[in-house]
C-alpha cells in the first residue's frame, strides 16, 4: 500500500478466519478492495495451503501463493507473475500490483509508472 498515493481508496473487508482464498481487486466483493482504475476487478488472489500431515515439530507453517488474474500485472520482488500463473510468497517478499516499486537509497520505496 503506497502512502504516496493518498487519493486512492483502499478498503479491507472482513473474512472468515480459516479462509483459504483471499481476493484483491477493484470489485467491492474483494477482501482487499482498491478504488483504482489500473487494478483489475479480481486482480490477484492469495492462496493459502495448510501444512501437510508431516510432523513439523509442533510448528505451524502455512504456504501462501499469489495467483495473477490481472490485465496490468502482479509482481513478486519485481518479477511479473503472469496471468493464470502463481508464485510462492516468502517472508519479506514484496507483492505489488500494476507497477513494481524501486528501493530508494534511504530504504523507502517509490513507484514510477
Amino acid at each position: 500500500l503506497n502512502p504516496d498515493l493518498p487519493n486512492k481508496l483502499i478498503t479491507r473487508r472482513a473474512t472468515e478466519r480459516d479462509q483459504e482464498r483471499f481476493t484483491i481487486g477493484r470489485s467491492k466483493k474483494s477482501q482487499l478492495h482498491f478504488d483504482d482504475r489500473y487494478i483489475s476487478q479480481i486482480h490477484c488472489c492469495l492462496l493459502a495451503q495448510p501444512p501437510s500431515d508431516a510432523d513439523l515439530g509442533g510448528q505451524f507453517k502455512l504456504t501462501v501463493r499469489v495467483q495473477d488474474s490481472s490485465a496490468n500485472g502482479t509482481f513478486v520482488n519485481g518479477k511479473r507473475v503472469g496471468v493464470g500463473d502463481s508464485e510462492p510468497l516468502q517472508e519479506e517478499d514484496i507483492l505489488s500490483l500494476v507497477a513494481f516499486p524501486t528501493r530508494q537509497p534511504d530504504g523507502s520505496f517509490a513507484i514510477c509508472r
